[in-house]
């Protein structure tokens, strides 16, 4: 009973010793491409802790979009009102319609 105990303890020991050594790698490899590269480089430190912002930055660039055609798209109905009220206009001064066109003179 005292040798499984101590095999018990035995395993235990081991595993934790592994799990400590992989952690260390892990934290090794971290701080090497989120800081250590990207100083190397000068661009900005734990790029892959950025994916929201590029994807909040990619929503705002097709927000803005979409605002730029709506504008766009008041201006040119805008434009239209205004280019259509004239050649009302003239056709009401010159007195031309359809019905005098019907009547006999």
């Amino acid at each position: 009973m005292h040798y499984t105990h101590d095999r018990k303890v035995l395993v235990t020991m081991v595993f934790f010793e592994l799990l400590e050594f992989a952690f260390a790698i892990l934290l090794f490899t971290l701080i090497v491409f989120q800081v250590i590269i990207p100083l190397w480089n000068g661009t900005v430190l734990f790029p892959s802790f950025r994916f929201r912002s590029r994807q909040l930055d990619k929503q705002l660039r097709q927000a803005r979009y979409e605002h730029e055609l709506s504008l766009e798209e008041r201006e040119l109905e805008v434009l239209n009102r205004k280019a259509v009220k004239p050649q009302n206009n003239e056709l009401k001064s010159r007195g031309d319609s359809d019905d005098d066109a019907d009547v006999a003179p």
